[in-house]
């Protein structure tokens, strides 16, 4: 396959490089103007920050698309956030402070460091609190409104690399810069009152597809802070390192997994569902119960957005600032008025399926 090149500006000297996207996009720190008066990194380096970036250039399509739908659903916006800020978020804190152990400077400095680092790429100015939890299954979250917090498995510090664990932090990250954190967490209230509040009037069958929509976009809100881990990392191989290891990794196979062969398989997963309808509605089925999309989907919208989006233009610093957009993400007193005045429930959970 014929190599592919672009033609790119260098961000310090603005002199025109042609580069090889696929030796870019592996060596991004090495990638150097071709100005002998330059010579300065053409993308920004793993020190550099993304000075007021907004989450707006990195979101996923389908994430965009699928959160505003669930805005306009009664009760996800003043009324939850109420809830969540004065019953469950104080709750759950004074559980992880009681129970797990909390990240400071001067204490897990390491994973201090990273969640540091990280925060100052993003330039994420509130760094959030930091609780490590005792679990086998390798898995980190995050939860709060005002103040969202990070809970980090035992079983996940001990099977990443420090570059791995670093990603996974900016992950989480991600989604509390993308404004998921109250979303996610409403959509796992209204999954679980759903039953109680609507099956006399929508019926089991309304109420399975209204559930199905709100793990639609949670699934989908990964696909975002999957983008928020590579713009910190900046290695889609350890984002693929990181994936293969939370899908069948151990200690005695570590050393064997092999990237190009776990990229290969999700062309083989590819081809197959697209076989037929049939395979297509199969991966839909076996997807729909899921709270997260399959690895291999994952990697597959994540390769696609390195090598076909805008991912090396926001890495040279052409992205939208937060100062330069109205729209701000988050929560937005005005913008939930308006949805909850919506006179029909039903109306609202159209939109959210996308009918």
């Amino acid at each position: 396959m014929t190599e592919e090149f672009i033609i790119t500006n260098c961000r310090h000297c603005n002199m025109q490089n042609r580069i090889q996207k696929g030796k870019a996009i592996n060596n991004i720190h090495k990638t150097i103007c071709g100005n002998n008066n330059c010579k300065k990194n053409i993308f920004l380096t793993s020190e550099e920050s993304f000075f007021e970036i907004s989450s707006e250039n990195y979101e996923h399509p389908l994430d965009k698309s699928a959160l505003n739908a669930l805005k306009k659903v009664p009760g996800t916006g003043t009324i939850l956030k109420l809830i969540i800020k004065h019953t469950m978020e104080n709750s759950y804190k004074m559980f992880l402070m009681q129970n797990y152990i909390k990240v400071t400077p001067n204490h897990l400095i390491f994973i201090n460091d990273l969640v540091s680092h990280a925060s100052k790429v993003l330039d994420i100015e509130k760094i959030p609190e930091v609780y490590v939890y005792q679990s086998p299954l390798p898995n980190a979250f995050t939860y709060g409104v005002d103040s969202p917090y990070i809970g980090i498995s035992t079983s996940l510090i001990d099977l990443l690399s420090e570059e791995e664990l670093l990603g996974v932090i900016a992950h989480e990250l991600g989604h509390i810069q993308c404004g998921h954190v109250l979303y996610r967490t409403a959509a796992i209230i209204i999954l679980e009152l759903t039953s109680y509040f609507l099956s006399g009037m929508l019926g089991n069958i309304a109420m399975m597809m209204i559930m199905q929509a709100l793990l639609y976009w949670y699934r989908c809100s990964e696909l975002s802070a999957d983008r928020a881990e590579l713009l910190v990392t900046k290695s889609f191989n350890t984002f693929v390192n990181t994936t293969m290891k939370l899908s069948g990794g151990s200690q005695k196979i570590l050393e064997m997994l092999k990237i190009e062969e776990f990229l290969k398989q999700a062309e083989e997963a590819k081809k197959m569902k697209e076989e037929n309808l049939f395979n297509s509605i199969i991966v839909m089925s076996q997807q729909s119960k899921q709270t997260h999309p399959f690895p291999i989907w994952r990697t597959g919208h994540l390769k696609d957005w390195v090598y076909d989006g805008n991912y090396l233009d926001i890495l040279q610093g052409k992205y939208i600032k937060r100062s330069q957009k109205d729209d701000q993400k988050g929560f937005r007193e005005n913008e939930f008025k308006k949805s909850e005045d919506e006179s029909s429930l039903i109306n609202s959970f159209k939109k959210l399926l996308g009918l």
